[in-house]
C-alpha cells in the first residue's frame, strides 16, 4: 500500500480442518478470486477492507470471553460462540483497510486469548 500498488486479480484459497482426539470439530473453506478488487468491495465480503484475519479458539470458556473479544474487535469485524457435542468454539473475523490496522486489533486479541503470549515469532520476520 505504501508504494501505491493494488491487487486487482488473484486467487486465494484457505481450507481449515481442526480435529480434537481425531474428531473433526471445525471445518472451513474460503476462496476469493479472480476479480479480488471487486469482491473485496462487496459489503458481505470485506466492505472495502484489504486485510482479513480469522481466529478460532476451542475451549470450555469461549462463551465467557465473547464480550471481551467483541470489545477488542470493535467495528472491525465480529465474533460468535457455540458448542457442538460439548466442544466450545469462538470464531472471530477481523477486517481492516490494511495489514497495519488489522495488526493493531489482532495483537491485543491474541494476547488476551493466549495468556499474553503474543504473536508467533514467524509473524515478526
Amino acid at each position: 500500500k505504501a508504494m501505491g500498488e493494488t491487487v486487482t486479480n488473484a486467487r486465494f484459497r484457505d481450507r481449515w480442518r481442526v480435529r480434537r482426539d481425531r474428531r473433526l470439530i471445525h471445518a472451513e473453506d474460503f476462496c476469493i478470486g479472480p476479480d479480488v478488487a471487486h469482491q473485496l468491495e462487496r459489503t458481505a465480503v470485506t466492505g472495502g477492507g484489504a486485510a482479513v484475519a480469522t481466529l478460532l479458539m476451542v475451549g470450555d470458556d469461549c462463551e465467557e470471553r465473547l464480550d471481551a473479544v467483541r470489545d477488542v474487535i470493535g467495528d472491525a469485524g465480529s465474533a460468535s460462540t457455540w458448542s457442538v457435542s460439548g466442544t466450545g468454539k469462538l470464531l472471530a473475523r477481523l477486517v481492516a483497510v490494511d495489514s497495519y490496522s488489522l495488526r493493531a486489533r489482532l495483537v491485543p486479541l491474541l494476547m488476551m486469548l493466549n495468556g499474553q503470549a503474543g504473536l508467533p515469532k514467524t509473524w515478526s520476520i
